[in-house]
């Protein structure tokens, strides 16, 4: 019930801050503050991670710099209405929220190629595991019906970050969806 009740918020949530022409790079102290007008959210010029500690430094827009612990931040939004988030002094971008959260990382490899981690939680305020058949099985030990379409559908690696064009979300989403 819950985690249909969280994915009833959250997607709402998600078009609303996508549907507003003025996204805004903004602090986000829960999830819950997707939702909150431009005019009245709070506003940042940047944001990072202390390299000494966890702690999370933010400049405002009146030239301040204030220190907060980790858990005193969910995450962020960029002007670009893209939404990251706050997990283990790490921050991670918001692919898609749905019956699971599917988020990216990205880092430079090798001659400055970019590398996509993807990473995945059951909510936006649970754990965030690596994408990979692992940690899937691990965390949906209980969805047998999940389980199997995992089995059958994906053979590689890449195949968990799957987008499907047509329902424009990931595969494994929409798989999870049906085995609720």
């Amino acid at each position: 019930m819950c985690k249909i009740l969280l994915c009833l918020v959250m997607l709402p949530l998600l078009s609303l801050a996508e549907a507003q022409n003025s996204c805004m790079f903004r602090l986000l102290r829960n999830p819950g503050e997707i939702k909150i007008k431009p005019e009245n959210a709070e506003r940042i010029k940047s944001i990072g991670f202390s390299y000494k500690t966890t702690d999370i430094i933010v400049e405002t827009y009146d030239n301040r710099r204030v220190v907060l612990a980790t858990k005193q931040v969910w995450g962020y939004q960029e002007k670009d209405c893209a939404i990251y988030r706050n997990f283990n002094a790490r921050f991670f971008k918001i692919e898609q929220a749905g019956e699971m959260i599917i988020y990216s990382v990205q880092a430079k490899g090798f001659k400055s190629q970019v590398i996509t981690t993807y990473y995945f939680s059951k909510s936006v305020n649970t754990a965030v595991f690596l994408l990979n058949k692992e940690n899937l099985f691990e965390q949906f030990k209980t969805n047998a019906c999940f389980l199997e379409k995992l089995k059958q559908r994906f053979k590689s690696p890449f195949d968990y970050v799957y987008w499907n064009k047509k329902g424009r979300s990931f595969e494994i989403i929409d798989m999870l969806h049906v085995c609720k």
